[in-house]
């Protein structure tokens, strides 16, 4: 948070500061758990809801998060935030963790990734409907 706080003092146009994630199996898994997981990427950019700081006034102007979504509300909102061309940056610092272990929503709920696309058709249906006014 001091590094994300830091940047918005040193970055006053800034509205959203991300950071990036680091991945990691969970090290008190079973030998036989941990071959059945995996992790293609390390490292990776956090546009992830865990590793971003954004101003109150900003999030306030994309609105909340979607409650009837319980898997990909994050990419929805994030879609939102950049129609409403929320001024973001990326710190190269690791400012959160991710342990991977059996019971994430990606494994146990993968019938859920549908919902991807649905968020997709939401946020194309909306710009058609900007462009349409």
């Amino acid at each position: 948070l001091a590094v994300q706080l830091e940047t918005f003092a040193r970055n006053p146009a800034v509205e959203m500061v991300f950071g990036n994630v680091e991945q990691f199996i969970s090290p008190e898994l079973e030998e036989s758990a941990k071959a059945k997981l995996s992790i293609r990427d390390k490292r990776l950019a956090g546009r992830y809801r865990g590793s971003m700081l954004i101003r109150k006034e900003s999030f306030w102007r994309v609105g909340p998060f979607e409650p009837s979504m319980d898997f990909a509300e994050f990419i929805d909102w994030y879609m939102r935030a950049a129609e409403h061309k929320i001024r973001e940056m990326m710190l190269p610092d690791v400012l959160t963790l991710r342990r991977i272990h059996g019971a994430n929503l990606g494994y146990t709920d993968r019938y859920k990734r549908v919902e991807y696309a649905r968020v997709l058709k939401r946020g194309l249906d909306r710009r058609r409907r900007l462009s349409e006014e």
